[in-house]
């Protein structure tokens, strides 16, 4: 006699396999060209940089939240509610969590991964370093069996320079050739990492007038699949306060400038 349960219990265990591709959320309209497949990846760790990058990871994160899924940023201070929910996050589903002790860092990010569909990290800070890089490989399995998303914004060097192509290594071609030059609390490469140049806001004229829109050039590199330059360019935010497509900028990606080293020491 054929047991249903235990039908039932293998059927779940190891079929139907799901494609990658088939397992993605929603990206606005203006930054579907950024992902190969049309949204991002259920497990995926997104780095951001650049002007403008909490607006950019904002919406992306109102976006893969959709209308059930919570948000939760760990540590960040300063963030603006307002503006927030101006981009489309639900501040009814959205989790501020107070920067954890630095010993306490993987712990909170892996409770919050049992739990929320998207995580925001802010920039490293004196008391929150990189997670080390055993943790994170631990971090990223689980984000891929709960199907998060972990959104990690980089610190802003004194100058200003995001992550800037360099050359790819003939050994390994499925690497980004964006080398990871801007320091985030995830130390590992990330699936896609996403920075933005050429921004610029529109409606001061001479000593006068009011602040409309800002464009901003997103470029988007990564592993396997996003290993070709992906480039959009977006009003963040337009006159009403979302995003929009712009037209493409004609400025090429900025040449690589020499960084100094980052001192800030992983968490023990």
């Amino acid at each position: 006699m054929v047991d249903t349960k235990l039908l039932q219990l293998l059927h779940e265990k190891v079929g139907p396999v799901t494609l990658a591709r088939d397992q993605l959320v929603t990206v606005p309209d203006p930054l579907l060209p950024l992902f190969p497949f049309g949204g991002i990846q259920h497990g995926s760790v997104i780095q951001v940089a650049g002007q403008g990058a909490w607006s950019v990871a904002l919406v992306m994160a109102a976006a893969a939240a959709g209308t059930k899924g919570w948000v939760a940023e760990v540590g960040v201070e300063g963030l603006g509610l307002a503006a927030a929910a101006e981009l489309g996050l639900d501040l009814k589903r959205l989790l501020l969590v107070e920067p954890p002790p630095s010993s306490k860092m993987v712990k909170v990010v892996s409770s919050l991964l049992e739990a929320v569909a998207v995580i925001l990290l802010p920039p490293p800070s004196p008391t929150m370093g990189p997670i080390p890089h055993a943790a994170a490989r631990r971090l990223k399995t689980q984000a891929r069996e709960k199907g998060a998303i972990v959104f990690a914004l980089t610190a802003i060097s004194p100058l200003g320079t995001p992550p800037v192509p360099t050359p790819r290594s003939p050994s390994s071609p499925s690497r980004s050739q964006y080398s990871n030059h801007s320091v985030s609390l995830w130390p590992d490469l990330p699936d896609i990492t996403i920075h933005t140049t050429n921004a610029s806001w529109d409606g001061i004229g001479q000593g006068h007038g009011r602040l409309t829109q800002r464009r901003l050039d997103l470029h988007a590199q990564g592993r396997r699949a996003s290993a070709r330059p992906r480039t959009v360019s977006v009003f963040l935010p337009d006159p009403n306060g979302q995003i929009s497509a712009a037209p493409t900028s004609s400025t090429p990606i900025p040449a690589a400038t020499p960084r100094p080293q980052e001192a800030v020491a992983p968490l023990q």
